[in-house]
């Protein structure tokens, strides 16, 4: 081999992005288009993503909203007032995790789709799960040994089925068959009652993946706007489902507990991540200042309106929910 074919034929030195033919033409180096393809998102096999990832105008995931952790901070002392007899409408701050909730899953599961050209649906339930699950059995054995050694054997009957309905992510209707009253204080509530949140939201994780994934199969145009619709459509239904069921001189624990009437908190959040990309709002630098600043006064009055709520609400009245 002569010394112009060794040229030829010598790989790329790190830096060097392209190397020449016998022709002179200048074509990318291997470890180029290596380095490419594994760049790739798995199941992605458009041609325009590839074009994307070389242009680096590939959409990125969700950024991390510091200001949700101090909505959430406020949600929770406002349940913990409310169980130490301080705040009358406390519980209302479970509607605010509700929101979040259904707007960070819609988030997340909507930027997949625009990164990969799909939602991997068993991958979002695993991760679900993993992140769910091991903390609630602790919970479990923790109130297993406590009750064994502390309640009376009657009881213990009762916290096996409230576990057993924790576990299986159904608490919330275990506790409306069961009578269990969300709002009464005496003696005797289930130390499991609070996993009827839990229940709720793992029930909409299971569901809503597979109702976004088919609306964005369906929809290919404008299918942010099409998620946002369905999700309205739902959380509207669910509202008025809520006014029937009340009407109907149901348990006011019915209706608190029950998925079908406050499934709409989380379609709330839904709606408004189809929508609202705050990365996306937040780019332009001219314009940055302005959306901070409005988002900022919203946010304040949504946590005063919050507030007021909470203090003023009548517990005991079906027309409040």
């Amino acid at each position: 081999m002569t010394q112009a074919q060794s040229q030829l034929y010598r790989p790329a030195r790190p830096g060097r992005e392209f190397r020449a033919t016998a022709l002179g033409q200048p074509v990318p180096s291997v470890a180029t288009e290596m380095r490419a393809r594994r760049q790739v998102p798995l199941g992605s096999s458009e041609p325009e993503d590839r074009q994307a990832l070389s242009h680096g105008t590939v959409p990125q995931a969700p950024r991390y909203l510091p200001g949700l952790d101090g909505l959430r901070a406020v949600a929770v002392a406002a349940v913990v007032a409310y169980h130490l007899g301080e705040l009358p409408g406390g519980f209302l701050g479970v509607d605010v995790f509700f929101v979040i909730s259904g707007f960070l899953i819609t988030r997340l599961l909507l930027a997949e789709h625009e990164r990969t050209g799909r939602i991997a649906i068993g991958a979002f339930w695993g991760r679900r799960f993993r992140r769910l699950l091991p903390a609630l059995l602790v919970l479990l054995v923790a109130v297993a040994l406590a009750s064994r050694a502390e309640l009376p054997g009657w009881r213990l009957t009762e916290i096996r089925n409230d576990a057993f309905g924790a576990l299986a992510y159904v608490a919330n209707w275990r506790f409306v068959l069961s009578g269990e009253s969300y709002f009464t204080k005496g003696v005797g509530p289930s130390p499991l009652r609070h996993t009827w949140s839990l229940a709720i939201e793992e029930q909409f994780y299971l569901l809503w993946p597979l109702v976004v994934a088919g609306v964005l199969a369906m929809a290919r145009r404008a299918a942010r706007l099409s998620v946002g619709a369905v999700a309205l459509a739902v959380g509207v239904g669910s509202a008025v489902w809520m006014a029937v069921v009340s009407g109907q001189g149901h348990d006011l624990s019915r209706i608190y507990y029950g998925t079908d009437t406050r499934v709409f908190a989380l379609c709330g959040g839904a709606w408004l991540a189809s929508w609202w990309d705050p990365a996306a709002a937040a780019a332009s630098r001219p314009a940055r200042r302005r959306h901070r600043e409005r988002w900022a006064l919203a946010g304040t009055m949504a946590v005063v309106r919050l507030g007021m709520l909470a203090v003023f609400a009548v517990t005991d009245h079906a027309a409040f929910y």
